[in-house]
């Protein structure tokens, strides 16, 4: 049931995907051209070099877990990686979630910097703060809701 409802979401999606890029390709005023995904070699450096960061940032969780299953096994056997998989599921839960409020807040961030507004940045990231602080006791106390721990059957 969970893989065939996978499979029509990821179907569902590309079809949609498809959907938008034929629109975009047949305005009349201002199409998309193949020319404009070609990309040029001088932007290749500035290309990687932005790239490098946020490779980095979601290859290493993953790293550190391999690295602590690795030293699991090592040092505790079957059951010291049986609790560290409870654990690194549990905090990969609130990860997640941190890291989607500062991608949200990313945007607002930088535009508040380049108007050189660092009051608005302070704000907001105190909301920032104030919100992932205040999901994650929402979800520390519902976890047990159907929605959140991905038991509702519909």
């Amino acid at each position: 049931m969970a893989c065939t409802t996978l499979l029509v979401g990821r179907r569902a999606t590309n079809d949609g995907t498809v959907c938008c890029l034929m629109i975009l390709c047949t305005k009349k005023t201002d199409p998309i051209r193949l020319s404009q995904f070609m990309i040029r070699k001088e932007y290749w450096k500035k290309i990687f070099k932005t790239a490098v960061s946020p490779f980095g940032i979601s290859l290493t969780p993953s790293l550190l877990i391999l690295y602590h299953n690795v030293a699991c096994l090592k040092f505790g056997g079957d059951l010291a990686v049986n609790a560290y998989a409870l654990i690194s599921s549990t905090v990969g839960s609130y990860r997640v979630l941190l890291i989607g409020v500062a991608e949200g807040i990313q945007p607002l961030a930088s535009y508040a910097y380049g108007a050189h507004d660092f009051h608005a940045i302070r704000k907001i990231r105190n909301k920032a703060v104030i919100t992932a602080i205040g999901v994650s006791f929402f979800y520390i106390y519902h976890r047990n809701s159907p929605v959140l721990s991905g038991n509702l059957r519909i």
